[in-house]
């Protein structure tokens, strides 16, 4: 984070952060710099979190600044009412319909735009991705992709 903070003149192009399981960071202070401050540097995080608990239990009172900071919230996957009704209020959508999101689609709530549902792509199955990505030993490929 220093060496971001401390370039001159700020890059004409964004850098972006692509943090997977950042619940498993536990309370990372830097973290939340990035959010709150380091788009200022030209800095764009895109976090991926399990769930709203693991903000709540990670960040208290602070876990609001992540969402509140976000130009993007992508959402998917809501596997119980309760997080239906966790995330239904801040995308302005009944649970139900949370709940009855295909598995390949999401929502995407967009700053100053609104919410929006749109298709996941998986570059496992996806064809226009065939060939650009090294195999993933953890996916055994069926026929139907799933």
């Amino acid at each position: 984070m220093i060496a971001i903070q401390s370039r001159k003149p700020r890059p004409p192009e964004s850098t972006l952060f692509l943090i997977d399981e950042c619940g498993q960071l536990g309370n990372f202070e830097l973290l939340q710099s990035v959010v709150t401050l380091c788009r200022g540097y030209g800095v764009q995080p895109w976090l991926f979190f399990q769930s709203i608990c693991q903000l709540q239990q990670n960040y208290g009172e602070a876990w609001r600044n992540f969402i509140d900071n976000a130009g993007a919230v992508q959402s998917f996957g809501f596997a119980n009412r309760i997080a239906a009704l966790e995330w239904s209020e801040f995308f302005h959508l009944p649970p139900e319909q949370l709940l009855s999101l295909a598995p390949e689609d999401q929502l995407l709530y967009i700053a100053g735009k609104g919410t929006f549902e749109s298709r996941k792509y998986n570059y496992l199955v996806d064809p226009q991705f065939q060939g650009l990505y090294d195999p993933n030993p953890y996916f055994r490929h069926t026929r139907s992709g799933k």
